[in-house]
C-alpha cells in the first residue's frame, strides 16, 4: 500500500504543539512511518483545517498512530504466514520475492538473485550467490584487474587477511588462488573467487565450453592450451559465455609435480639423467644416480653415467645382464 503523504509543514505542527521539541518528535514519529509501515493501516487524516484543534487531540492522533506502528511487527502477513502461527510451530520462515522490482545495490542486502538462490552484496562490485559462490578477501599486493588469476602473495598479519597478485612465475599449482571478482588497486582490499560463476568479464577469444588454463606466459592470464611441462599445470575455469560481457564457471584445481603431494615419492636435489627407484627400507620411491642405481641394483661393475634418457646395455655380470631404459627409467633387465 502506498503512504500517505501527510504534507505538514512546522508552521502548521507550531500551531497546535507546544514546543519545539514537540515538534521535532512528531516529524521523528513520522519518519518511522515513512521507514517501517507497509501495511494497511487506517490514514489519519491531520491538515491546517483542524490544526487549532486542542493540543490534547492532537496527542491523542499521536497516541493512536504510535499504537498502530506497535502492531506492524505483529501483523499477519500472507506471504509470511500468522505470526501466532510461526509461534506456535516453532519453525519462522521467509519467503523471498523471485522477482523483485528494485534490486538493492547496497553492501550487506539480500534479496533472490533471478536465479535460483539468494544473492548477497558483498562489495559494491560484487554479489556473492548463497551456496553456489566462495570467495578469498585479500589485501592486493599489486593492481589487479577484474577477470585475473591470482596467486597467494603472503598475508598482512594480526588482521588475517591474506595477500595476492596477478599470477606469475608459479611453479607450485597451490599458489593459485583462483579469479579476481573485481578490480582491486595496489594496496586495496577486494575479493578474489575460487568456485562458482563470474559474469562480466571478456571471454571473446575463447569458446563456450572452452577449460581454461592459468597461463604461465602471461602475468593473471588464462589460456586454452594446456601448458607444456615444466610449467605448471593449473585448470582454472571453464567459459560459459563467450563474449565481450562474457561469463566463466570457475573450479580451481591445482597442479602438481611428482613429489608434490605423493605420500610415497620423495624427490630431492635432481641432476641429469636421476632414475626413479623404489627404496623398500624407506617405503617409497626416490630419485637416484646412474651410480646409484647400479649399486641398488646389483649390477655388478658396469656404470650408466654414460645412458642417455633411453637405450640400453649389458652388464659386466656373469652371465651378463641386458638392461633397458626408457626415458630414464630401467624397464627391464633380462
Amino acid at each position: 500500500m502506498a503512504l500517505i503523504k501527510l504534507g505538514l509543514t512546522r508552521d502548521q505542527l507550531a500551531s497546535f504543539l507546544q514546543d519545539f521539541e514537540q515538534i521535532k518528535q512528531f516529524e521523528k514519529l513520522f519518519g518511522t512511518v515513512d521507514n517501517n509501515t507497509n501495511n494497511e493501516i487506517p490514514a489519519i487524516i491531520i491538515s491546517a483545517g483542524n490544526a487549532g484543534e486542542a493540543a490534547n487531540d492532537a496527542l491523542a492522533q499521536i497516541a493512536a498512530l504510535a499504537e498502530l506502528l506497535s502492531l506492524v511487527d505483529t501483523a499477519p502477513r500472507a506471504e509470511l504466514g500468522t505470526m501466532a502461527a510461526l509461534q506456535q510451530a516453532n519453525l519462522p520462515w521467509l519467503t523471498f520475492d523471485d522477482a523483485p522490482e528494485v534490486i538493492p545495490t547496497a553492501v550487506g542486502s539480500l534479496y533472490w538473485d533471478g536465479g535460483t538462490t539468494l544473492g548477497v552484496q558483498m562489495t559494491p562490485n560484487v554479489l556473492g550467490r548463497v551456496n553456489e559462490d566462495l570467495f578469498y578477501y585479500i589485501k592486493a599486493s599489486a593492481a589487479i584487474t577484474k577477470g585475473q588469476v591470482i596467486m597467494f602473495d603472503g598475508a598482512v598479519g594480526a588482521s588475517g587477511v591474506v595477500k595476492g597478485k596477478p599470477a606469475t612465475g608459479v611453479t607450485n599449482g597451490s599458489y593459485i588462488m583462483g579469479i579476481a571478482a573485481e578490480s582491486i588497486a595496489n594496496n586495496g582490499f577486494g575479493l578474489v573467487q575460487t568456485n562458482g560463476s563470474l559474469k562480466g568479464i571478456n571471454t571473446s577469444a575463447f569458446s563456450d565450453g572452452d577449460i581454461l588454463w592459468y597461463d604461465p606466459a602471461v602475468t593473471g592470464g588464462l589460456t586454452k592450451t594446456e601448458p607444456v611441462a615444466p610449467n605448471v599445470k593449473v585448470q582454472v575455469a571453464a567459459v560459459t559465455n563467450a563474449a565481450n560481457n562474457g561469463s566463466i564457471v570457475i573450479r580451481v584445481t591445482a597442479g602438481s609435480v611428482l613429489g608434490g603431494t605423493d605420500s610415497n615419492v620423495q624427490i630431492t636435489s635432481l641432476t641429469d639423467k636421476d632414475m626413479l627407484v623404489y627404496i623398500g627400507a624407506n617405503s617409497r620411491w626416490e630419485n637416484k644416480a646412474p651410480s646409484a642405481v647400479r649399486t641398488n641394483l646389483g649390477l655388478g661393475t658396469m656404470a650408466l653415467e654414460n645412458v642417455g634418457a633411453s637405450g640400453s646395455f649389458t652388464t659386466a655380470d656373469v652371465p651378463p645382464k641386458t638392461v633397458t631404459v626408457v626415458n630414464g627409467i630401467i624397464t627391464s633387465i633380462v
